[in-house]
C-alpha cells in the first residue's frame, strides 16, 4: 500500500516518507527517532516511565527530537505515540473506516510491546478508537 492509499497525511515521528521504485511513497524507519520511539515504548511498558510526563521528559532529553512551536514535547503528542498502532505495523482510521489493517511499512515496535503498553497500569488514554484498542483498554 502506498502512502497515498494508506490515509496518512504526514509521516509520524520515527518514520519518514521515501519514494520506493514501483511502490510510490512508503513509510520507512527514520534513525535516530525510530530508536528513541522504541525506547519510549519499552520504558513505559517496563514501568521505567510511570507517567506520560516522564516520557515527555525522556523525549525532551534529546535535543534533536522534534518539538511543537513552543519548543516543547506535549503530553498529548506522547499519548498519541503510545496509542498509535502505526508503530506496530498497522493502520487505523475512523475517517476512512480502516480498523487494524496490516500496513506495508516495517513496524518500529512489536505488537506484543504495543499490547503491553496498552495494558500497563499507567495506561495512556487512547487517541485511536479502534475496536481492538477499545477492547484492550477495557480489560
Amino acid at each position: 500500500m502506498s502512502r497515498k492509499d494508506n490515509c496518512l497525511d504526514n509521516a509520524p515521528i520515527g518514520y519518514r516518507d521515501q519514494k520506493i521504485e514501483g511502490r510510490g511513497q512508503m513509510l520507512v524507519a527514520d534513525a535516530p527517532f525510530d530508536g528513541i520511539i522504541r525506547e519510549a515504548f519499552e520504558g513505559f511498558a517496563s514501568g521505567r516511565f510511570q507517567t506520560e510526563m516522564e516520557v515527555v521528559r525522556f523525549l525532551e532529553s534529546f535535543p534533536e527530537y522534534p518539538r511543537a512551536k513552543k519548543g516543547e514535547v506535549s503530553q498529548e503528542s506522547v499519548r498519541h505515540i503510545l496509542t498509535n498502532p502505526l508503530y506496530n505495523g498497522h493502520i487505523c482510521s475512523e475517517t476512512y473506516g480502516i480498523d487494524w489493517l496490516k500496513g506495508q511499512h516495517e513496524p518500529i515496535i512489536s505488537l506484543d510491546l504495543f499490547d503491553r503498553v496498552q495494558k500497563s497500569d499507567a495506561k495512556p488514554r487512547p487517541t485511536h478508537r479502534s475496536a481492538r484498542t477499545s477492547a484492550m483498554l477495557s480489560r
